[in-house]
């Protein structure tokens, strides 16, 4: 567990006051004796405590008029996006509160490096979005079905602010949820809903930005009406999004468990989902009791720039108010991430052919004219490049190469067709500002 890496392995009697109010908390939630019995030994177990001390702390948790007793319901919204329940009834330390969070996810989820740090700052960030500009999406995917993504699903709605989830939105009810609920948006299937949709995909283009808005024209009259597009998103679904949208996402994606990992996984099912509900109470009472302090917060990440700070952004200063710890872990998460071989949408790769593009020209530092197809046969022969593969197996063409440059605005000309090193040297600059800082 990640807090047992900063602590080392704790005893029951070990934990502060409010650390055992935490725990008991999630156990007297529970309205059947059978699945508080479960919670009480999977407690025990955990903490090493007998059950009958640990009864008698439960009793006095929830008659106790000093701890915050047992939390209060939820009450039901009677539509589609659930209310929040009332704050945690103490001050809340980030520490233990990121540490908690991180570990449930790891408890239900076969995750790799990065996953739960990602998952916990990104719930956390539902209920502070409003103090920043841009509101990057979480973009749960996996190659094939069975690899996780409900359960993801199903833990983040117990947490985040606000859910509203439904396996099918039409785009007029989407806009019109977030203009009339201000929600936190779990949209199932995406893969197959922003196929030719063209509106979905303005909503989650615009939707980025926390002021961003849609304009349409409804009715016979042809009224104008603007709506509000800016809400946390969770996108899930199968496979890559449009490239416009990845841009805009911060991306995990599931992999199937394996046998190890699926016998240590835990089942998540309703006495858990209720054992989430304090957890979320501490989430609101963190981000009530440090408001302002977010969108204050100095969020820096050596390596990341433009569209890719943009999107991290919001986690990273997450991390800078509840500590250096987590601060230094939400940039290994952000780096990692940012340079993950899956991050495979159609814009990273073009940038990873101006990065090789200039590789091979910087070995011949004095040449200007590069011919076309001597340039990509130079591509193709890249040891741990991808052109050789692309293209489904392929190959990159000359007629592939001219594409990508083009839209980087870099033309070959003459005949034979000449590409000119100085018309690569802006695009560079602007794309690769990494390298550049490193040349200098």
């Amino acid at each position: 567990m990640l807090a047992e890496t900063k602590a080392g392995a704790r005893a029951w009697a070990d934990l502060s006051r409010d650390e055992k109010d935490r725990e008991l908390a999630e156990v007297a939630d529970f309205d059947l004796e059978t699945d508080r019995a479960q919670a009480i030994e999977r407690k025990c177990k955990r903490w090493g405590v007998p059950r009958r001390a640990f009864s008698q702390d439960l009793k006095a948790f929830a008659r106790g008029p000093s701890g915050p007793g047992r939390p209060e319901k939820a009450k039901s919204a009677g539509g589609i996006v659930d209310p929040d329940p009332e704050p945690w009834g103490q001050a809340v330390d980030g520490w233990t509160l990121f540490s908690g969070l991180y570990d449930e996810f790891s408890r239900f989820l076969a995750l790799g490096e990065g996953g739960p740090a990602l998952l916990a700052g990104w719930t956390i960030f539902s209920h502070v979005a409003s103090e920043f500009e841009v509101m990057p999406y979480l973009h749960v995917t996996s190659p094939t079905p069975g690899a996780g993504k409900s359960t993801v699903a199903d833990v983040l709605y117990h947490l985040v602010r606000r859910p509203a989830r439904a396996e099918s939105m039409t785009n007029a009810f989407i806009y019109r949820l977030i203009e009339a609920e201000g929600p936190t948006l779990l949209l199932d299937e995406v893969d197959t809903q922003i196929k030719g949709n063209e509106r979905l995909r303005g909503v989650l283009n615009s939707g980025f930005h926390r002021d961003g808005k849609v304009g349409l024209v409804e009715g016979d009259d042809h009224k104008q009406k603007v709506f509000r597009t800016g809400c946390p998103k969770v996108l899930i679904g199968i496979g890559n999004l449009p490239a416009t949208v990845a841009d805009r996402s911060l991306r995990i994606e599931m992999k199937m468990a394996t046998r190890e990992e699926a016998r240590r996984l835990e089942n998540f099912g309703s006495a858990e989902k209720r054992g989430l509900l304090a957890w979320k109470r501490q989430i609101i009472r963190f981000a009530s009791d440090h408001a302002g302090e977010f969108e204050r917060a100095e969020a820096k990440c050596e390596g990341l720039y433009n569209r890719a700070l943009d999107r991290w952004r919001p986690l990273l200063s997450i991390g800078e108010v509840i500590g250096p710890e987590v601060a230094e872990l939400m940039r290994a998460t952000a780096t990692a991430a940012e340079s993950s071989p899956s991050k495979n949408d159609d814009a990273s790769h073009k940038t990873e052919l101006l990065g090789d593009a200039r590789r091979i020209m910087d070995g011949e530092p004095g040449r200007e004219a590069w011919p076309a197809g001597e340039l990509l046969e130079s591509l193709l022969k890249l040891e741990e490049g991808l052109w050789s593969d692309w293209n489904r197996g392929r190959g990159l063409s000359a007629r592939g190469l001219a594409q990508i440059l083009k839209g980087f605005g870099i033309r070959s000309a003459g005949n034979p067709r000449t590409y000119r090193r100085s018309d690569f040297v802006g695009t560079w600059a602007r794309y690769l500002p990494e390298e550049d800082d490193e040349a200098v």
